[in-house]
């Protein structure tokens, strides 16, 4: 008797999630891919979006991440790369893409810092 109740719900349970499958199915086919839909710019244009990456030593993958960012076909993206000080020829492999895109900017982590410890200078003097 236990064996055909387990049967039983075991079949309606199958059942059920074969209902679900088709459904979902069904409801895949009529949405758009979305290859297919073209984007309207927003009103006011496209929002600008910064993309920051920070490196030091990744010489073997920061060409491979900075050209997948590149890739993207947002209209208004910036990619930021940050060297930190790096020893392996990251700085020349990031010099090299930003001269093929203009959407890539290039900073030295020197300069991050010495800006920073100006900002931290300029607030603890106005605090004063």
């Amino acid at each position: 008797m236990v064996s055909l109740l387990l049967l039983a719900a075991a079949l309606w349970a199958g059942l059920w999630w074969a209902r679900v499958a088709w459904a979902g199915l069904r409801a895949d086919r009529r949405l758009d891919a979305l290859e297919d839909v073209v984007p309207e710019p927003p009103p006011g244009g496209w929002p600008g979006l910064s993309v920051i990456v920070a490196a030091r030593d990744e010489a073997s993958g920061a060409e491979r991440a900075v050209r997948s960012l590149l890739g993207q076909d947002y209209p208004e993206l910036t990619v930021v790369a940050i060297d930190d000080r790096s020893r392996d020829g990251t700085a020349e492999i990031l010099d090299r893409l930003a001269a093929e895109s203009a959407r890539l900017a290039l900073q030295e982590m020197s300069l991050v810092v010495s800006h920073f410890a100006n900002s931290v200078g300029e607030c603890a003097a106005s605090a004063a």
